[in-house]
């Protein structure tokens, strides 16, 4: 199983309250010494006053500059922690179309052995059920392809590549688990469906889905002769 590492966002959690600690210190030690300083002042000669009045610019420079780099990092924890929910909210919605495109079966079983059993739309006699298991299977390609772009899109899921990844007893390791699992799905939908396979393999169909989805397809070698893309 591929193991998680932390994001981004984890790891400034983590350093954030010694960034918090290390300002409020900070803070609390310029305030002890300009009141120390102004007690000083008044006593001082020309000379003196001017060289502490130097001190106290290079030091109130230096709390502002800690102060905007603090701002900036708690800044950048609130836009990571929205990117991550927004992405949560994404996923979300990616596994409900997934349960959305199968709920055709509950209303019309009679389609089941079309994309679960490998059963081939050619040996249907009936033109009216043959032309709902060819409709059906091109709305679950679209469904694939718009689940896969979508993940392509998220951060840590996807490999470099692109490519379909399946588990095997050794591995991988450097694969998120999201993307073994839906890289499973994707391709067990044409694995058991020649319906499916048929709608991507069919030049005209083709033409309405990514390079980079049919490629994937075409490495995973789960519909025979479909071809992917060199250049994309």
């Amino acid at each position: 199983m591929a193991s998680r590492r932390p994001t981004q966002a984890q790891k400034f959690e983590v350093d954030t309250p010694n960034l918090e600690a290390a300002a409020a210190s900070l803070s609390t030690r310029i305030e002890s010494s300009l009141q120390a300083i102004q007690s000083e002042i008044k006593a001082s000669k020309p000379s003196k006053i001017a060289e502490v009045r130097e001190w106290v610019i290079a030091s109130a420079t230096f709390a502002a500059i800690v102060a905007v780099g603090f701002s900036w990092f708690s800044l950048r924890a609130t836009i990571q922690s929205s990117e991550a929910e927004n992405q949560r909210a994404r996923y979300q919605t990616l596994s409900e179309r997934i349960i959305d495109a199968d709920a055709i079966f509950v209303e019309q079983p009679q389609l089941i052995p079309y994309f679960f059993d490998s059963k081939s739309p050619d040996t249907e006699q009936d033109p009216s059920l043959r032309s709902k298991v060819e409709a059906t299977a091109v709305r679950r390609v679209d469904t694939d392809e718009y689940v896969y772009t979508n993940l392509l899109s998220m951060k840590d899921i996807p490999p470099p590549d692109h490519r379909f990844v399946f588990r095997t007893p050794d591995g991988p390791s450097n694969v998120s688990d999201d993307w073994l699992a839906w890289s499973e799905a994707i391709t067990g939908h044409f694995r058991d469906s020649p319906a499916m396979c048929a709608v991507v393999l069919d030049p005209g169909k083709q033409k309405s889905y990514g390079a980079a989805f049919i490629t994937a397809l075409a490495e995973s070698d789960v519909c025979p002769g479909l071809v992917g893309y060199t250049n994309f």
